[in-house]
């Protein structure tokens, strides 16, 4: 077209209308002046009249006038749509172009004119215009930012002849992840295949982009020697844009180390342009390391990654400053002997193995094995300065793999070490056994201040098994605060085991509200329903706790095993029902027996506060017992160093209750079992109540707290 053609008014071939928001040709219709200028109820009538003819091969959806590659000449504001916005401009061009104006309005090339009050009108317009007008198609030179529909979808809504769908067929076949879509967040790109996610992950250009899938991708019977086990990323080049996995999944990933598509980074690992991208089996996963990222809505399923080295997860080995959600790890089969599985050495989580100043929410693992040999956890093996809520862990087994180290500890059934971080209405079901210390149901680890290392609203309620700081809840309680929350598993070890708690303090200050545990406990010493050992130079309180589990050990209590705490502890309103002592399951053991009904032995002066149990003590059997090194007793069993009879004037035990020969009667003895009416305890000579907020009652039982991660 000539800069300086003119159109006059012109008789259109082509009626340009709207017809349920979309642009629709008419072939030999008239564009009346009258319409485009906006008499609108000859702009009805004609709508009216050309109702009938949608379905006829003569109506048909402007977008469908596009060009070799599927690209669209209208669509001026680049939404994928043409509808009222692109036609009120459409609109403006008619309008400038018929404003009574002779000849052409001079807009030369390069530059642009104000006309009839529209501001910056160029010479593309008027060719882009001109070109609708006379049905001749001029290349699109945008993207098409197609919706992530499946090809049902598309057909359904837009019609067969959708470029989008046509687009899409090209799409699922794509080998590239930037075939289509822009890789922005209003445009991103959009990955169909298990190519496409290949791709990416060969390409460093590819790991600052904004990715959407749009369909379940299975990487089953797709590795090769040419096609060998991959990550999105590393230690060297991270990945730091977004991945909406668009509540889609990602089944039978692998990386395993020694396997028949491995391929030894030790000399290097290129991209196609020749750029080093992994060096090390360190930080393994989907994504081998996330910084800044963002990923959400999706699920992988049955992943296998086995690899000797550290940072090693399902979704990623390593996450800085990152934000995911709704992250789903799963498997294909409810059969009980059929796991994923998650191996490394250290920093080995079910999702990921160590996160540092990320935030995880509504994060699921389920029939997942892993495998470490320090820091390990369902979930994540390591959390710093870091936030999860509404994690859970639901069927999985946290076992002992391969360790870096001479001794293990560090495991949990959903975060193996937790520091200046906080979980909230999280859970755990999953089995915990290994030999290793620091070992809880929940997290193996806890250290930190009680303002920035919270736990609170949770639960676990898996078996758990250890050597030494093993709790059904928390193996090792350091510092930090725990809220709200319980355990019921069955937990066993030789040293400093508890319902609860397996060990306490030893770092900062260490406080414990509200909170419950129920499961047997099995252990040598100290033992406790609640916590097995108070540690020394160690400060903190325990208030509004309870525990109902049986004890057994060499030195064992209802609620605490033994108290090393240096003066630094306080326990007030906390209750034990459990009985103690028995036969321990341990062979071939001897050694000092000291069992009390709430605290097995005292070496300091805690400060008691309304202490109540009603807990049987009962004569430990099947083992030697030294001459003069057996000591039982209704509250306490045994102490190391004098204590004045005023620091259990608030410690109270049921008069009626069991207890071998020659047991000491130290504390207040009642003549009543305890009863809980509500959500308080009514004893006399004093009665303590639970916050009705967070406890619900149970008629003829303890109180609960309803909303500890509920599941």
């Amino acid at each position: 077209m000539s800069q300086n053609k003119v159109l006059d008014a012109v008789k259109v071939t082509f009626l340009l209308i709207i017809i349920s928001g979309s642009f629709y040709f008419v072939g030999e219709s008239i564009l009346n002046q009258n319409i485009v200028a906006g008499n609108k109820s000859q702009e009805a009538a004609v709508v009216s009249s050309l109702n009938e003819e949608r379905e006829e091969p003569g109506a048909r959806n402007l977008l469908y006038k596009c060009n070799s590659e599927h690209f669209c000449d209208a669509d001026y504001n680049n939404d994928g749509l043409l509808n009222k916005d692109d036609l009120q401009i459409l609109q403006n061009h008619i309008s400038l172009l018929n404003s009574g104006q002779t000849g052409n309005p001079m807009v030369n090339e390069g530059e642009t004119a104000d006309i009839n009050g529209i501001e910056g009108v160029t010479l593309q317009d008027l060719d882009i215009l001109e070109a609708i007008i006379y049905g001749d198609p001029i290349p699109f030179t945008g993207e098409l930012p197609c919706e992530c529909f499946t090809g049902l979808d598309y057909e359904a809504v837009y019609g067969p002849d959708h470029p989008c769908l046509h687009l899409q067929l090209d799409d699922e076949n794509a080998d590239l992840y930037n075939a289509s879509g822009a890789g922005t967040s209003d445009n991103p790109f959009r990955i169909y295949n298990h190519k496409q996610l290949r791709s990416m992950g060969n390409d460093i250009n590819a790991l600052d982009d904004d990715y959407r899938q749009c369909k379940d991708i299975s990487f089953a019977g797709t590795y090769s020697a040419t096609k060998p086990y991959f990550t999105i990323g590393s230690s060297l080049v991270p990945f730091t844009g977004s991945y909406d996995g668009n509540n889609h999944s990602i089944a039978n990933f692998e990386y395993r180390q020694g396997g028949p598509f491995f391929k030894d980074p030790t000399n290097g690992i290129f991209d196609v342009n020749g750029n080093l991208i992994r060096n090390t089996t360190s930080r393994v996963g989907l994504f081998g390391s996330l910084y800044g990222a963002t990923i959400k809505n999706l699920t992988i399923v049955f992943p296998k990654i086995i690899v000797e080295n550290d940072y090693v997860g399902s979704l990623a080995g390593f996450a800085s400053d990152s934000t995911i959600t709704d992250f789903f790890l799963t498997n294909y089969t409810s059969s009980p002997n059929v796991f994923s599985v998650i191996q490394g050495k250290s920093s080995v989580g079910g999702v990921i193995g160590q996160i540092h100043g990320s935030h995880l929410t509504r994060i699921q693992g389920a029939k997942t094995k892993v495998f470490g040999g320090f820091y390990v956890g369902g979930i994540v093996g390591i959390m710093g300065f870091s936030s999860l809520e509404k994690g859970s862990n639901l069927g999985g087994d946290i076992r002992l793999g391969l360790s870096p180290y001479p001794w293990t500890e560090n495991f949990g059934g959903l975060v193996g070490y937790v520091a200046a971080s906080t979980i909230n209405e999280s859970y755990s079901n999953a089995r915990v056994a290994v030999v290793a210390n620091k070992v809880g149901g929940l997290v193996g680890g806890m250290n930190g201040s009680d303002t920035d290392t919270i736990i609170s609203n949770s639960h676990a309620t898996g078996e758990v098994v250890g050597e030494d700081a093993v709790g059904g809840f928390i193996g090792h309680m350091s510092g930090g605060e725990i809220k709200d929350s319980y355990a019921k598993g069955n937990v066993q070890s030789r040293f400093s085991t508890g319902g609860f708690v397996g060990k306490k303090g030893g770092g900062g200050l260490a406080n414990i509200y509200r909170s419950y545990s129920t499961g047997k406990v099995t252990g040598l010493s100290p033992a406790g329903g609640f916590v097995g050992a108070l540690q020394f130079n160690s400060e903190g309180t325990i208030s509004d706790s309870y525990t109902t589990g049986k004890v057994s050990g060499l030195i064992a209590g209802g609620f605490i095993g033994a108290s090393y705490a240096s003066n630094g502890h306080t326990i007030i309103n906390s209750y034990s029902s459990g009985n103690v002592g028995g036969p321990l399951g341990f062979t071939g053991i001897g050694g000092t027996i000291s069992i009390g009904g709430f605290i097995g032995r005292i070496e300091d002066e805690l400060s008691y506060l309304n202490l109540v149990t009603t807990s049987n003590v009962i004569g430990v059997s099947g083992i030697p017992q030294f001459p003069g090194s057996v000591d039982y007793g209704k509250f306490k069993g045994s102490q190391g160093l004098p204590l004045p009879q005023q620091q259990f004037n608030k410690s109270y035990y049921f008069e009626g209750a069991q207890c071998p020969p020659g047991c000491n009667t130290v504390g207040i003895s009642i003549p009543n079992l305890a009863t809980f009416q509500g959500n308080g305890l009514s004893l006399p000579p004093f009665n303590w109540t639970f916050d009705n907020s967070t406890w619900k009652a149970v008629p003829g039982g303890l109180p609960i707290l309803p909303n500890a991660g509920a599941n």
